[in-house]
């Protein structure tokens, strides 16, 4: 059954997305809006609202100190990519948003 609704994604065949049905057919932007409602939602605090940010308790060293420490990947890379941007604007909420990172990731 091909349909001519635009909100449908149709193949290439004349079906709509992996054979489905118009009934049950994917809509553009359902899959991501459902992904990015679920991601939220599993790290969202849950008082709703965001812990402050300790800003300069900590200086860049220390900071990549306790990454280093937690021998966490993930932890490692978020603290390169902040002291990256950390180095081009001297903001130090970036390290102490990479040190927030590392202690919410924790030891690896």
């Amino acid at each position: 059954m091909t349909s001519t609704s635009p909100e449908l994604l149709p193949s290439p065949h004349g079906c709509t997305r992996r054979g489905l049905s118009t009934d049950t057919a994917v809509r553009p932007g359902t899959a991501g809006w459902a992904a990015t409602a679920a991601i939220t939602a599993v790290y969202a605090p849950a008082t709703g609202e965001p812990r402050p940010l300790v800003v300069g308790a900590r200086d860049a060293a220390d900071v990549m100190q306790l990454a280093v420490d937690s021998a966490g990947p993930h932890a490692i890379k978020f603290v390169d990519a902040a002291f990256d941007a950390y180095a081009g604007t001297g903001d130090t909420a970036l390290l102490a948003a990479s040190a927030g990172a590392t202690e919410r990731i924790g030891p690896w």
